[in-house]
């Protein structure tokens, strides 16, 4: 269990520190948030509310119904986790995910298979990712256009 936690917090680094978050302290530091909530197991008492004021610093006051500041910014951040697995996460053991209708997220260990020598073009990144995804379907074992000259590791 504390090495999942542990696995599960560094997939956040990870993610924060990545190019899709870079630019986007407001969604860094909302992701940090629902995380920590997450991991501690108390996200399933977060409520719009709490989250305006917690990571938005909005008064008292605030009126959700009023302001969807937290609905927008949410949509947004699973947005950028969507982003971010079609890029540099495409290869991450841990899947991070924030479901609709609510402020928990969830974490996912993804299967890493090996792939035998001799699979994918490793020279040309684009396609080895296509070439990748074309064999897992077709549950083929070599690469059409290099003839399976390298090696790679699929993500199931």
């Amino acid at each position: 269990m504390v090495v999942e936690l542990e696995a599960n917090q560094l997939q956040v680094q990870r993610i924060i520190q990545s190019k899709a978050f870079r630019t986007s302290e407001v969604h860094r530091n909302l992701l940090h948030y629902l995380a920590e909530k997450s991991l501690s197991g108390t996200a399933d008492s977060l409520k719009e509310y709490t989250v305006g004021l917690d990571v938005f610093s909005k008064p008292a006051s605030y009126d959700p119904r009023q302001e969807s500041v937290v609905r927008m910014h949410v949509a947004r951040l699973r947005q950028k986790l969507a982003e971010y697995y079609r890029t540099d996460g495409v290869d991450d053991p841990v899947l991070v995910d924030v479901p609709k209708g609510g402020f928990r997220v969830t974490f996912e260990t993804r299967e890493i298979v090996p792939w035998p020598l001799g699979l994918l073009c490793g020279g040309r990144k684009r396609h080895a990712w296509i070439e990748r995804a074309r064999l897992a379907i077709s549950g083929r074992r070599r690469c059409n256009n290099c003839g399976g000259r390298s090696s790679a590791a699929i993500v199931l």
